[in-house]
């Protein structure tokens, strides 16, 4: 330990493995070959070790579902209690909506408009009021865009698109209510748990594996099989990478074999495997932090269970005689 009481330099977490190893600690050389446990801790690139920076509770309740508009970080919603509210800046809430239910909900922005849908509802919401989606449909071959768990805009088309149960919904370009039956339906093989887009296609995650969407010349679409590295339902979060003064999209998710990153062109990089296992759960959310310049990816994972973790059987068996 240093004199701070702090270990300064760790080679990094492992909770998958045996800890057969950790290394000699001294005050002149403070460095453990592996940590097991990290709690409280952050651990940058260079595997410097400092304490996690506390909380402020802002909002008390049972709010779920935040989203922060991208273009402008003093609006902000959430539901609660089956209503749509808006978080002010002063850390109050104004009520936006009555909603149906207390699903959980997607948003996502275009062109400055913020659209969302809880799987019962979708609409914009426009002048602090949900506008729920409502057209006229010129001929037999379009459809209205049913409400699902997932939304997101394709910014290189235009579209919208919908996950609703194990399919996908894409509007026509530069009319989010409305989709054609013909060429607007793509049906996937499981419930979907992740939909994101990136330059050239989407990348999706259902409840069976991952894969990446890609647009092909001819105006459709090319279906690649990526991985069966399931992404935890709703832990995904769109990021952009800054490099010399241009940005590109990128989606992270969290799943057991831990954080994955997802770019344009299908390639995707984990950042986790094979030290890190993070637990399975019902749903989670992925959030994008900055801390002292460095990026940092948060899951928050409901109900976890941890599989693939190491676990000491000498613990097991002690605690099985307690």
């Amino acid at each position: 330990m240093g004199r701070d009481g702090v270990i300064h330099i760790a080679g990094g977490l492992n909770n998958r493995h045996d800890p057969i190893k950790l290394g000699r600690v001294t005050e002149d050389s403070p460095v453990v070959a592996k940590l097991t446990v990290a709690r409280n801790v952050d651990i940058d690139d260079n595997n410097r070790v400092s304490t996690r920076r506390g909380r402020v509770l802002r909002y008390t309740g049972t709010p779920h579902s935040m989203f922060s508009h991208p273009e402008d970080d003093s609006q902000a919603w959430f539901i609660e209690g089956e209503t749509l509210y808006q978080l002010n800046t002063d850390w109050t809430a104004t009520m936006v909506a009555s909603l149906n239910t207390d699903h959980r909900a997607s948003f996502d922005s275009f062109n400055g408009v913020v659209v969302f849908t809880n799987t019962d509802q979708i609409g914009f919401i426009v002048d602090g009021q949900l506008v729920e989606f409502s057209q006229e449909l010129i001929d037999d071959n379009e459809a209205l865009m049913p409400a699902g768990q997932y939304l997101c805009f394709d910014h290189n088309d235009g579209c919208l698109l919908v996950a609703r149960g194990s399919e996908i919904f894409k509007s026509k370009p530069w009319n989010p209510m409305v989709y054609d039956k013909r060429y607007g339906h793509f049906p996937m093989n499981g419930a979907v748990h992740m939909l994101c887009t990136v330059e050239d296609g989407w990348w999706v995650g259902t409840e069976k594996n991952v894969s990446f969407v890609s647009r092909a010349d001819d105006d459709k679409f090319n279906f690649q099989h990526v991985n069966d590295m399931v992404a935890i339902d709703g832990a995904f979060q769109k990021g952009y990478d800054f490099i010399e003064g241009q940005s590109f999209m990128y989606v992270v998710w969290a799943s057991v074999d831990g954080f994955v990153v997802g770019r344009a062109g299908g390639r995707y990089e984990s950042l986790s495997y094979p030290d890190v296992v993070l637990p399975s759960g019902s749903h989670g959310k992925v959030f994008i932090a900055n801390a002292n310049g460095i990026e940092q990816y948060i899951a928050s994972i409901f109900n976890p269970e941890y599989k693939d973790n190491y676990n000491d059987p000498a613990l097991r068996k002690k605690s099985a005689n307690i």
